[in-house]
């Protein structure tokens, strides 16, 4: 019998239902990263997301027969149903007596007492209908952890195949934005002068540039070990798709001007250098050896930018408003609404309470950029537990698909996406926007997976001996 000749693509195996789970995940994706790129503008356009979201969840819950989920899937759905309580408790109506006894609350007292109006039932969110739209944030990455989880393995390969897709659109429409078509902008309040994609914020744009570079380097992984039928020319065509990504990537982040973008990029080809570079030729390892090069250039030329700061610094609205004051602001506002919070989306409304009389101008926070300051002071004590158990987690399944003898390169790749975000989310606010969130469920989700190699269409992992990075 005759061999079949060779593909120089990859199979993704998507026959049957893989290939209609395949286009929903892809298709979510592609509305997520196109549509939601704002944290605070594009109502309309998150409100699609959301509902698409929705229907993606109630499709899948409602498949017959469906897979049974790792452990770790479980507990990620369980801390992510555990997190919508607390929005939801956050809006439930308490009496008076209750409260106004709440530390924070004093003002809103004195502001009804002089009015002459008696205690109404209130919730504990300060802003209710802010704390509304922040919990109509959650169903995408949702959908994406669900999704995931119930559908066959090949469709998760398939959803990053899909992500780089997008990322070169992205850097695409960004080489048209910086080269002067203003019009390409799509919302009002951007970074005029940088790339942003479908971004409101250039900071986010370099966030989704990042992230997909490990989790690249994950699926070229796969296709390097042979265990997704790649063969020879094939492999090499995967490696060539890994160092266009690469190089893409790295324009993307030079064209926003992020200083925590360049500097997470570092981290980003590290990472994929980790999971790749043992399985790729000598040629793409000097490649990837000048990515990182070039970095640290671009981070050299950013620091004596004398139009660039340093990460303490942001320019917002014109404003010398810098994130070192939006720190010390929100840590004051943290100590005075103590263990309740003051409820999720209150930010905006709450900040201008602790700032300096003296120090006001017309510059407006929206958000700390920090958003573990922010989460601890919107959520409480019950939003710091919730904040430490994910964090446990995370660490645990970051552990386990490391640790362990038969490694998945996606689970890899996914674990040091999801590191990126939350980094980045100590200076910025990434997950506010419906895009990153969406993408950061999708890496939860392949991270959640079983590291011993479970797989729903019957391919096991493959072992990783010796130095190989496979699976």
């Amino acid at each position: 019998m005759r061999n079949q000749p060779e593909s120089i693509i990859p199979s993704l195996d998507l026959t049957g239902s893989a290939l209609w789970q395949a286009l929903a995940v892809g298709g979510l994706l592609a509305v997520a990263v196109a549509l939601g790129g704002s944290s605070v503008a594009g109502m309309t356009a998150n409100a699609v997301l959301q509902v698409a979201a929705v229907i993606a969840i109630a499709a899948t819950v409602a498949q017959p027969d469906p897979t049974p989920r790792s452990s770790g899937e479980r507990h990620l759905l369980i801390l992510a149903t555990l997190f919508g309580a607390l929005f939801v408790a956050q809006l439930i109506p308490l009496p008076p007596a209750l409260w106004s006894a709440l530390p924070g609350r004093q003002h809103v007292v004195e502001g009804l007492t002089a009015l002459g109006l008696p205690l109404p039932w209130m919730p504990l969110s300060l802003a209710p209908d802010k704390t509304v739209q922040s919990g109509l944030s959650l169903p995408a990455p949702v959908a994406m952890i669900v999704m995931i989880g119930a559908f066959r393995r090949p469709v998760a390969r398939a959803a990053v195949l899909a992500l780089l897709i997008l990322m070169v659109l992205s850097v695409l429409l960004g080489v048209a934005q910086v080269a002067g078509n203003a019009q390409l902008y799509f919302y009002t309040f951007t970074n005029g002068s940088s790339a942003v994609g479908f971004f409101a914020n250039s900071n986010h744009f370099a966030t989704l540039m990042c992230l997909t570079l490990p989790l690249a380097a994950g699926l070229v992984a796969r296709w390097r070990s042979g265990s997704d039928g790649a063969q020879g020319a094939s492999r090499l065509f995967a490696a060539a798709v890994l160092l266009g990504i690469v190089l893409l990537g790295l324009l993307g982040v030079t064209m926003t001007k992020s200083v925590a973008g360049v500097g997470l990029a570092l981290l980003a080809l590290v990472g994929s250098a980790v999971i790749v570079l043992p399985g790729l030729p000598r040629g793409l390892r000097l490649g990837f050896l000048a990515g990182v090069v070039v970095v640290l250039i671009v981070v050299a030329a950013a620091a004596l930018n004398s139009g660039i700061d340093d990460l303490t610094t942001t320019d917002i609205g014109g404003g010398d408003l810098s994130r070192t004051e939006m720190w010390r602001v929100t840590a004051h506002a943290i100590g005075a609404f103590g263990p309740a919070g003051a409820g999720f989306g209150s930010f905006p409304q709450l900040f201008h309470l602790f700032e300096d009389p003296e120090q006001v101008n017309a510059v407006f926070a929206n958000h700390a950029h920090n958003d573990v300051l922010e989460f601890v002071l919107e959520g409480g004590i019950p939003g710091v537990l919730l904040l430490l158990a994910f964090l446990i987690w995370f660490v645990v399944r970051v552990a386990s698909v490391w640790l362990v003898e038969r490694r998945d390169p996606l689970a890899q790749g996914a674990s040091i996406a999801a590191l990126i975000i939350l980094l980045h989310s100590l200076v910025d606010y990434p997950l506010r926007t419906g895009a990153i969130a969406t993408l950061f469920g999708l890496c939860l989700a392949l991270l959640a997976r079983d590291p011993a190699g479970r797989s729903t269409d019957g391919a096991p992992v493959a072992a990783q001996p010796g130095r190989h990075l496979s699976a």
